[in-house]
């Protein structure tokens, strides 16, 4: 605190949060540093702990070590001030014990500061261990259509997640800005795009639920809702669960139970979009349909309470759409199996299906930025052997951050609709201003689209602008 007190008033000291969150005490520790434009910084601390919790954070290496240290740095100063004493003057050592250093209230400060590092230490290592998280990306190049001899590619970037327990079932998806809902290919889908990929089985997690739209367990053999969801190349048709949905792979441990796919289909003649239409085409009072691996003997009803979920770093528990069917386009020519939506609240049926409205608050990770935990970074590698493509949930990462360059924040325009929306303010090709926005434009980020989407009234002027002649290269 005295070293930011002191700094430059120039020097950019931005708010940093350092959280120790332990699930079984509740103990919070928030160390915040005011921006040094400010006439004071600030310490922070606050806990809501039980005993135990209580112990759990007291009794822990980093505090035991401090102490430690704290100890042997008190005897080593007492043993020097005994041979100093005994090869001086004859004073005694009583007189140096009767020193300020050996008065028991600066004694119990010194320890008592001791041990506050050591919780500080603590708290730091959990803030790292415990707060954004990150998924690797791949990318997936798929060929288009040859025109004059030259091909084509579209991209899709994908990672992995896992659901269900305590066996996960792991599933490549794509992270899409442009759509609100998780959507995996089910068991009960039995079309060649469905079979391409690894389908979820909703019977092989103890965590699961079938459930309505509104939350309401749905018995085995109930009519229940159904959701057709629009994609801007494709349609999704799919019932409604509750599950664990877990960020990256399955823990060692576990053995995914997800079904086998086949190679998916490599052509495509388009690129794809998977920008969600609307919020879906709701239905109500379905047949039930049956997962394959169901008899009719079996008339076990699963439970309504849910089991006790063991907490884990990037979890939550959260409502899928388990889909009985996709269309051809464009999911038979991906790698991955399902869409992971992260687009705003409005663009979801309930804030339950909001895969960032369900985990952020749920403390599925932490940020070191203060009120940054519905902050996601995605970062796209051009190559994937000079770098790794991956997204941060919570932050972002500061080596995919160019250097002496800054982050630049736009407003996101008409929140309602559901799409990270931003004002276009000009278009220039080449250097050269095209008039078409210059009463102002809107556009949608998605990171589920392979290509650039602009108006058809625009395309052929931009077409015309971008035509050079190819060199040799």
């Amino acid at each position: 605190v005295w070293l930011l007190a002191s700094s430059p008033p120039t020097f950019p000291w931005y708010s940093v949060a350092a959280r120790a969150l332990s699930v079984e005490s509740r103990f919070i520790l928030l160390t915040t540093f005011a921006s040094a434009s400010d006439s004071s910084s600030e310490l922070f601390i606050g806990a809501n702990a039980d005993m135990e919790g209580l112990s759990s954070i007291l009794l822990n290496n980093e505090v035991l070590t401090a102490l430690l240290g704290a100890a042997v740095a008190l005897l080593l100063s007492m043993l020097q001030a005994s041979a100093a004493s005994s090869s001086g003057a004859g004073r005694p050592l009583r007189r140096h014990l009767q020193g300020p250093s050996a008065r028991p209230g600066l004694m119990a400060a010194a320890f008592l500061a001791s041990g506050f590092g050591g919780i500080c230490v603590h708290a730091a290592k959990h803030a790292i261990a415990e707060g954004a998280f990150s998924v690797k990306l791949r990318r997936q190049q798929i060929p288009l259509h040859s025109e004059d001899g030259i091909v084509y590619h579209k991209s899709a970037y994908y990672g992995q997640i896992s659901v269900g327990g305590p066996v996960a079932q792991e599933f490549e998806v794509v992270f899409d800005t442009g759509s609100g809902h998780l959507v995996l290919p089910s068991i009960m889908c039995r079309s060649d795009t469905c079979r391409n990929h690894r389908r979820y089985r909703r019977r092989a997690s103890e965590l699961a639920v079938d459930i309505d739209v509104d939350g309401t367990p749905v018995e085995p053999t109930q009519a229940r809702d159904q959701i057709t969801v629009s994609f801007g190349t494709g349609e999704v048709t799919g019932i409604f669960v509750q599950d664990q949905v877990c960020l990256g792979p399955a823990e060692p441990m576990q053995k995914p139970t997800a079904v086998a796919a086949a190679a998916p289909d490599p052509r495509a003649t388009a690129g794809a979009s998977l920008l969600q239409v609307d919020r879906g085409k709701f239905a109500a009072a379905v047949a039930s349909p049956r997962e394959e691996d169901e008899r009719e003997g079996d008339q076990n009803p699963q439970p309504h309470e849910e089991p006790a979920r063991p907490p884990r770093h990037g979890c939550v528990d959260m409502r899928l759409i388990s889909a009985t069917d996709m269309s051809e386009d464009p999911f038979g020519s991906f790698q991955f199996d399902g869409v992971l939506g992260l687009g705003l609240p409005s663009l979801s049926q309930t804030k339950e299906f909001n895969f960032l409205e369900a985990a952020a608050p749920a403390g599925a990770w932490t940020s070191l930025v203060p009120g940054a935990e519905r902050m996601f970074a995605v970062f796209l590698a051009k190559s994937d052997d000079e770098e790794q493509s991956e997204i941060t949930f919570g932050g972002w990462r500061s080596e995919h951050v160019k250097d002496e360059s800054e982050l630049a924040f736009c407003h996101v325009q008409n929140v309602e609709d559901g799409y990270w929306q931003l004002d276009v303010f000009g278009i220039k090709v080449d250097g050269q201003h095209i008039d078409f926005c210059n009463e102002g434009c809107r556009a949608i980020v998605d990171t589920g689209t392979s290509l650039l989407g602009v108006p058809s009234a625009l395309g052929p002027e931009l077409v015309d602008l971008l035509r050079h002649p190819a060199g040799t290269g």
